[in-house]
């Protein structure tokens, strides 16, 4: 049976199980040799979902779109997953299940993320910290990428408050990337330790963080010898 076929099935079959089979297929497909099977499921589950087979919910229709943006960004599939992502946003504001709300403003932080609007990304991640629906490990575990995105945004008065914000939020005292943080956060010089360390926690995407270090340069260097610039 192939991945098009088992969609039908699972989301034709009953209602409390169909979010539990479609994980388990897609799940599946994912992990296969080069076989298409996001971009069959990308065509065929909308129309699985709209073809009147039965009376689907929208949060039901939510629910679904969120577990396909979590398949697809484990994969590095930001782009298709974004169009998921448009199709939950009509949805969302209808929605009261606080997991399923907070599952999807993790995924939209990730892909704001990928699509290198860090400070947008930094807004949705720091929010998500404050989470009361998820324990503090998992709160704590938001901080790390917060605090990335907001290194990696580009230099302005937005990024600024990003970065006092979180300096201030003692929790961040605490990540391997406080370093980088502090440095960007007091407008020194990044040392190239420092940015070794911090490209360590990066994906491929993350590197706007050269362009900070030069600007940041530029202007710690009317302030300090030609020595003690040399020094960094």
């Amino acid at each position: 049976m192939d991945i098009t076929q088992r969609l039908q099935q699972c989301v034709i079959g009953p209602q409390q199980e169909t979010l539990i089979d479609l994980d388990n297929v897609l799940a599946s497909s994912a992990v296969g040799p080069a076989q298409n099977s996001y971009r069959n499921y990308e065509r065929t589950l909308p129309n699985i979902l709209d073809s009147g087979h039965r009376s689907i919910s929208d949060e039901y229709k939510l629910g679904i779109y969120v577990r396909i943006m979590r398949l697809l960004l484990e994969v590095d599939e930001a782009a298709t997953a974004d169009t998921y992502l448009n199709r939950a946003a009509l949805l969302i504001h209808n929605s009261n299940d606080l997991v399923l709300n907070l599952t999807f403003k993790l995924c939209q932080a990730r892909i704001l993320d990928a699509k290198r609007r860090f400070l947008e990304a930094t807004i949705k991640c720091h929010e998500s910290s404050y989470e009361t629906q998820i324990d503090e490990y998992d709160r704590l575990r938001c901080l790390m990428p917060t605090v990335q995105c907001a290194g990696l945004a580009g230099a302005g008065p937005q990024r600024s408050c990003s970065l006092t914000t979180l300096y201030k939020d003692e929790r961040t005292h605490h990540l391997a990337t406080f370093p980088i943080l502090e440095t960007t956060y007091m407008d020194r010089v990044i040392r190239q330790n420092e940015v070794a360390d911090f490209f360590a926690t990066l994906q491929h995407h993350h590197r706007a963080i050269r362009e900070h270090n030069l600007l940041s340069a530029s202007k710690v260097y009317n302030n300090i010898t030609l020595d003690e610039h040399a020094a960094y």
